[in-house]
């Protein structure tokens, strides 16, 4: 997922320093916990609401195998 961080998440930019790499980083569980801020967090969420569809940012937050594949699901509902 790292390596096609800047296509899945082009504007990680302008949301985090070092973009998408800093986002993707090792890809474990909690590993962010107590690295950010209450206010990181809520502009974390902001952002995720304002540009994500729902499918898409449940996929994030959780992965495929409990969100599914929200291309699919975005092709059903079109």
């Amino acid at each position: 997922m790292k390596s096609h961080g800047d296509e899945l998440m082009p504007n990680a930019q302008q949301m985090f320093d070092l973009g998408s790499s800093r986002f993707l980083n090792q890809g474990t569980n909690s590993r962010s916990q107590n690295v950010f801020t209450a206010d990181d967090l809520k502009r974390y969420d902001a952002q995720v609401k304002a540009r994500f569809a729902p499918d898409l940012a449940r996929w994030l937050e959780h992965g495929r195998l409990v969100a599914g594949d929200p291309g699919i699901s975005a092709r059903r509902t079109q």
